[in-house]
C-alpha cells in the first residue's frame, strides 16, 4: 500500500511537470504569434500608406512611424499587466468598466468620438471581458440563481444601445459576440444565452428601428441595390481588389488600389491590400497566424478551466475578442456585413493595436498562471490523505 501510494504521488509530481512545460510551450507559441503579427502589420501598414503619405507631401515613413509609436504603447501595456499583481488586476477590473460606460455615454449625448472610433472601440471589449470575467469568477462559473444575472446583464444591455444609438451596427455585432462568450463561460449556458438574447431582442430592435439611418442601411444590405450609396460601390471595388491578387499577388507595394479608389486603405480596409499584393496564400498565412494564436488563447483557457476561474474566463473572452473582431472585420470587407466597419487586429494604422496588445498581455499572463495543483501544498494535502486515510473519513463523517 505504502508503494502505491508513492507511486500516486509520483503521478501527481509529474503530471504536475507536465503541465508547467505545457504552460511554458503555450506562452512561447502565444509571443511568437504575437510577434510575427506586429511585424507583418508594420509592413503591411507601410506598404498601404506610403502612397497616401507622398501625395500629402510627408516622408513615405511617416505613417510607419506613427504606428511605431502605437505598437510601443500596445507592448508598454502588454508588459504591465503582466507585472501588476493579480489582486490589482481584479480591482481596476470594475473600474475600467465603469469608466468605459461613462466615456461611451459622453460620446453619444455629448458628440465626442473617446471611445466610439475604430481606433479605440477595442478597449471597451476588453474591459467587458475584465468585469465579467471576475464577476462569474467570484460565483465560480455557476449561477445558481436567475437574479445573479441582473447585474452584468444590464451592463451588456446598456453599452449595447448606447453603441446602437450611434449607429455602430459593427461595434454592435462585435460586443454581442464576445460578451455571449462571456456568458456561455460563466456558466449561463448555451440555451441560457438563447433566452437571455431572447429577451435583449426587444430593446434591440426598439433602438434599431427608432433610428432611420440604422434602418436604411440594414435594408440595403438585406436588399441590394435598394437605394443608392457609396458603401455599395466600395463593396465592389474591393472585392475587385482581392481578386486582382490571384494567388501569389501582385508584390509587395505593387499595389493599385491604395491610390485612392479605395478609402482608408491602410486602416479598416487594409486587408484589400494585403490580398491584392500577397495573393490568396498571403491572406491564408495572415489567416493561419490569427488562427493559431486563437487556438493558443482557448488551450490556455481550458488547462485552467478547473483550476482559476479568472483568468480561464479572462483568455476566452481576450481570444475571442482577436479572432472574432478579424472574423467580422473581414465579413464587412466583403459586404457581409452592413454599417462602418471595425479595424483589422494588428494590421490597420491607428491606436487599435493598442487594445490588441492588452488583451494578448492578458492571455499571456493567464497562461503563465500555474495550476494549483502544482502548489507543494495541495501536493501535500493529497499525500497526507493518501496515508492518512482515517483522518478525512473521520472529518466527512
Amino acid at each position: 500500500n505504502f508503494m502505491g501510494e508513492v507511486q500516486k504521488e509520483q503521478r501527481i509530481r509529474k503530471e504536475s511537470k507536465s503541465k508547467s512545460e505545457s504552460s511554458l510551450k503555450s506562452s512561447f507559441v502565444l509571443v511568437c504569434a504575437v510577434c510575427l503579427l506586429s511585424f507583418l502589420g508594420l509592413v503591411c501598414v507601410y506598404s498601404a500608406s506610403f502612397p497616401v503619405a507622398v501625395k500629402n507631401g510627408l516622408n513615405h515613413y511617416y505613417y510607419l512611424i506613427n504606428q511605431c509609436v502605437y505598437m510601443a504603447i500596445g507592448i508598454l501595456l502588454f508588459v504591465l499587466v503582466n507585472v501588476l499583481p493579480t489582486a490589482v488586476i481584479k480591482i481596476l477590473s470594475p473600474i475600467f468598466m465603469f469608466a468605459c460606460i461613462v466615456l461611451l455615454g459622453f460620446d453619444v449625448f455629448m458628440g465626442g468620438s473617446i471611445l466610439l472610433s475604430s481606433d479605440t472601440i477595442g478597449f471597451v471589449y476588453v474591459a467587458v471581458v475584465m468585469y465579467m470575467s471576475l464577476y462569474f469568477a467570484n460565483r465560480n462559473n455557476s449561477l445558481a440563481k436567475l437574479r445573479q444575472l441582473i447585474v452584468p446583464g444590464v451592463g451588456c444591455l446598456l453599452v449595447l444601445v448606447l453603441l446602437l444609438l450611434k449607429k455602430s451596427f459593427a461595434y454592435a455585432l462585435m460586443f454581442i459576440g464576445v460578451g455571449s462568450v462571456m456568458f456561455i463561460a460563466g456558466g449561463v449556458g448555451v440555451f441560457g444565452m438563447v433566452l437571455l438574447l431572447l429577451y435583449l431582442l426587444v430593446p434591440v430592435l426598439s433602438v434599431v428601428f427608432s433610428k432611420s439611418d440604422i434602418l436604411l442601411s440594414v435594408t440595403r444590405f438585406l436588399i441590394p441595390g435598394a437605394g443608392s450609396g457609396s458603401r455599395t460601390d466600395q463593396v465592389s471595388v474591393i472585392r475587385t481588389s482581392i481578386a486582382s491578387g490571384s494567388w501569389f499577388g501582385k508584390g509587395l507595394g505593387m499595389g493599385e488600389y491604395k491610390t485612392g479608389e479605395i478609402a482608408d486603405m491602410a486602416g479598416r480596409c487594409i486587408f484589400a491590400n494585403v490580398c491584392e499584393e500577397t495573393g490568396f496564400f498571403g491572406a491564408l498565412v495572415l489567416i493561419a497566424v490569427f488562427l493559431v494564436l486563437g487556438f493558443i488563447g482557448y488551450r490556455v483557457a481550458r488547462s485552467l478551466r478547473r483550476h482559476d476561474d479568472f483568468y480561464s474566463n479572462m483568455a476566452v473572452g481576450c481570444t475571442t475578442v482577436i479572432v472574432w473582431q478579424m472574423i467580422i472585420n473581414i465579413a464587412w470587407l466583403l459586404g457581409f456585413v452592413p454599417g462602418d466597419g471595425i479595424p483589422l487586429p494588428f494590421f490597420s494604422y491607428g491606436l487599435e493595436v493598442v487594445p490588441a496588445l492588452l488583451a494578448c498581455g492578458l492571455v499571456y499572463k493567464a497562461s503563465r498562471q500555474k495550476p494549483n495543483i502544482d502548489d507543494p501544498r495541495v501536493v501535500e494535502t493529497i499525500q497526507d490523505e493518501l496515508m492518512f486515510p482515517e483522518r478525512y473519513e473521520f472529518e466527512k463523517v
